[in-house]
């Protein structure tokens, strides 16, 4: 028996969890962090404002909760449906982008807590974005 994948419930899910994903960096990065970030524009190191009015970091944040959403509708025969697959896949997927936050704390002049809640705010995307897609998701 052939899985086929329902293409429409992914890219819906994965917009949903698009959106999550960009509100819980919202959190973090603008209210959380926002003294931090002021700091460091204040010296200088990050820009005022974002590029692009930073319309290209949500195009890709979307495109990322499509792609969980996508990992997770193909997982699913194997692991099962359900959060704990979806929760899986966001933290798998999360922990992929901890060698970018361990560079940040290396390399870069931003302290201790914008790398550190970096890395957080990536693994909370990840599995909150799945976990709505993988809700949403229906074969």
């Amino acid at each position: 028996m052939e899985n086929k994948l329902n293409y429409t419930r992914i890219i819906l899910g994965g917009l949903a969890g698009g959106v999550i994903m960009l509100v819980i960096g919202m959190v973090i990065h603008g209210f959380i962090l926002e003294k931090h970030y002021a700091f460091q524009m204040g010296k200088g190191c990050l820009l005022d404002e974002p590029r692009f009015g930073g319309v290209i970091h949500h195009i890709v944040v979307l495109l990322s909760g499509i792609v969980l959403a996508g990992l997770y509708a193909m997982s699913r025969k194997q692991c099962g449906a359900g959060p704990k697959t979806a929760l899986c896949v966001g933290f798998l997927v999360g922990c992929m982008s901890l060698p970018g936050m361990a560079a940040m704390l290396s390399f870069y002049d931003q302290g201790f807590r914008i790398p550190i809640m970096t890395g957080v705010d990536s693994m909370l995307e990840c599995m909150a974005g799945t976990l709505v897609a993988g809700w949403l998701y229906k074969e």
